[in-house]
């Protein structure tokens, strides 16, 4: 401000001098006259360094989105820093990951930084893309805010899951997002693919910052993984990312029922009739270890929430011994 505040006095002296009356026998003629050039440069000069503090001084921040693996039995979890939605087998076997990455949950990873001077406040950090409207040629810009998993204690530090959050300067805050809760199988979308990008909304601004274009996730309406070469999902894919939902932190549900329970139902396949697919579910429940030792509503709302998870993906699940599952044609009732 103290360098601003005098090439912007030096400047208007300049000028005065400028206009004051040359004397007659001078030279240089009225619009040639150095001083007054270089009062103008000063005062552009002066108006660029107004802008640019201006610039400094706003909440500036950079969204990153990154795909992400997580073990919730075990709670390791494996972030793929390049930005790539794809995840290469080959590397997460290369690098030694202390899990499967055939079980683990595909998560969204959602870094926002504060790269100002000042400390900003940020909302509505979710996913964001661009779609039309049936009949009408323009496009329209989706944003959802998908359902985030508190971590605490997890890489850059804890990933919260209350929006508005305060951000200090040279700081970060990170969320994961259940995407794939969003993105459903059977989705139509404009070209067969949906290009999504991170965003964040600034307290203050009219608009939300983007993730960087480059790094987009393009995302086709096929797609039920971002594991490169997988078309199909386990079964305990599945059930973990409802035990998820449910219980991310693990404190009510024991650490081995997802694999118990995908295992169980797994061996009989999934039927085609609402009683059964009712029963089986009891049965396998039940049939865990320390089931009896569970909160007895949560059993009952992580049946339901199983039975439609698998109704949703029963066509893109690799089912045990080779049982195919039928499309469900009856009408769901309550779990008995």
């Amino acid at each position: 401000m103290i360098f601003t505040s005098c090439v912007t006095l030096l400047a208007f002296e300049l000028l005065r001098d400028a206009a004051t009356p040359a004397p007659a026998n001078t030279e240089n003629a009225a619009g040639t006259d150095p001083t007054a050039w270089i009062a103008l440069s000063l005062s552009v000069v002066a108006i660029l360094s107004q802008v640019f503090l201006r610039y400094l001084d706003g909440g500036r921040v950079r969204v990153l989105l990154r795909s992400a693996l997580w073990d919730r039995p075990d709670g390791a979890l494996w972030t793929v820093e390049t930005g790539r939605w794809r995840i290469q087998p080959a590397n997460f076997e290369r690098l030694d990951a202390p899990f499967s990455a055939d079980y683990a949950v595909e998560l969204a990873q959602v870094v926002v930084e504060n790269k100002g001077r000042h400390a900003v406040t940020v909302a509505d950090v979710g996913l964001e893309w661009r779609g039309r409207i049936p009949g009408k040629l323009r496009s329209v810009r989706h944003h959802v805010v998908p359902r985030a998993f508190e971590l605490p204690g997890h890489g850059h530090g804890d990933y919260v899951a209350k929006q508005p959050v305060r951000i200090e300067p040279a700081d970060r805050v990170s969320f994961l997002f259940d995407y794939w809760n969003v993105f459903p199988p059977g989705r139509k979308s404009t070209h067969g693919i949906r290009i999504v990008r991170a965003s964040a909304k600034i307290a203050g601004r009219r608009r939300r910052t983007l993730s960087s274009r480059r790094f987009a996730w393009k995302i086709a309406d096929h797609d039920v993984s971002a594991v490169a070469g997988r078309i199909q999902l386990r079964l305990g894919v599945v059930v973990g990312r409802v035990l998820a939902r449910m219980d991310p932190d693990g404190s009510g549900i024991p650490r081995m029922f997802d694999l118990h329970l995908s295992k169980e139902i797994g061996r009989h396949g999934w039927p085609t009739e609402a009683q059964a697919k009712r029963d089986l579910i009891k049965r396998a429940v039940e049939g865990t270890p320390d089931a009896a030792l569970m909160d007895k509503a949560k059993l009952l709302s992580f049946q339901f929430a199983l039975r439609d998870e698998i109704d949703r993906y029963r066509s893109h699940i690799d089912w045990p011994e080779c049982v195919t599952p039928a499309a469900s044609q009856e009408t769901d009732g309550a779990v008995q």
